[in-house]
C-alpha cells in the first residue's frame, strides 16, 4: 500500500495539483478508505491508469486523475456487506450498486462540478448502462462539453473495468482463475467500440498481460 500512496503523492506533484485541491481530494479518499480499503486502493490505481491514458492520447490529465480518485465515492453510502461481496449478486444487490454514480455526483457537484459530470457518466457506456437518467443540471453544459465529458467518462470506465478484473477476485466468471489473455478478452468484449484504443493501451504498457 505504501507504494500506491507514493504513486499518489508523485502524481499530485507531476500534475501540479494545488494544495487546496489536493487536500479536498485526500479528504474524499479518506472517506473511501474508512469505508472500504479495497475500494480506496482501487481508486488510486484507476486514477494513475487514467492519467497515463490521458497523456497517451494527448488529453488534459487532471480531469481523468480527479475522476479516477473520486469515481467510487458514492459507494460510501453502500452497505459494507455489499461492498465486500465477491459474487452471487442478485437483482436487489445490483440495483443498490447502481445508485453509486448518482450518489457520487451529488457528493462532488458543489466542489468538483466538472469531475462530478464525468463520474456520473462512467457506467453509461457499458452493456448494462446506468444511471438511466442524468440529473437535469447535467444539461447546463454546451453539447461539445458534454461530448468531451462522455469521452473522459468512457476512458475512465475502461480503466475502472481493467483494474477491477485484473486485481479483484470475482465469482462472476467462474471459480477458475482467469489468464491475463482471458481478462483482456473480457475487457474487449465489454467495450467493443474501443477495441483499437484498448489494444493501444496494452501495446504501450499501460495495461499489462
Amino acid at each position: 500500500m505504501q507504494d500506491l500512496e507514493l504513486i499518489l503523492e508523485g502524481t499530485f506533484i507531476e500534475l501540479g495539483v494545488l494544495p487546496k485541491r489536493k487536500a479536498e481530494l485526500l479528504g474524499i479518499l479518506k472517506l473511501i478508505k474508512e469505508k472500504d480499503y479495497a475500494t480506496y486502493e482501487h481508486s488510486i490505481r484507476v486514477a494513475r491508469l487514467a492519467v497515463d491514458i490521458a497523456k497517451l492520447l494527448g488529453l488534459e490529465p487532471k480531469p481523468m486523475f480527479y475522476g479516477g480518485l473520486t469515481h467510487d465515492v458514492g459507494k460510501v453510502n453502500q452497505d459494507n456487506e455489499l461492498l465486500t461481496k465477491k459474487g452471487n449478486f442478485d437483482e436487489k444487490d445490483r440495483e443498490k450498486m447502481r445508485s453509486h454514480p448518482l450518489d457520487a455526483y451529488h457528493f462532488l457537484k458543489n466542489v468538483f462540478k466538472y469531475t462530478a459530470e464525468i463520474v456520473v457518466r462512467h457506467h453509461i457506456g457499458q452493456k448494462d448502462p446506468y444511471p438511466v437518467f442524468l440529473p437535469p443540471e447535467c444539461k447546463d453544459y454546451p453539447l461539445n462539453k458534454r461530448i468531451t465529458m462522455g469521452f473522459y467518462a468512457r476512458l475512465l470506465a475502461i480503466a475502472d473495468f481493467y483494474d477491477a478484473i485484473t486485481t479483484r477476485k470475482n465469482e462472476k466468471y467462474g471459480e477458475i482463475e482467469l489468464t491475463p489473455q482471458q481478462k483482456k478478452q473480457i475487457l474487449l468484449d465489454n467495450y467493443p467500440d474501443h477495441k483499437d484504443l484498448i489494444e493501444k493501451f496494452y501495446e504501450k504498457g499501460i495495461f499489462k498481460l
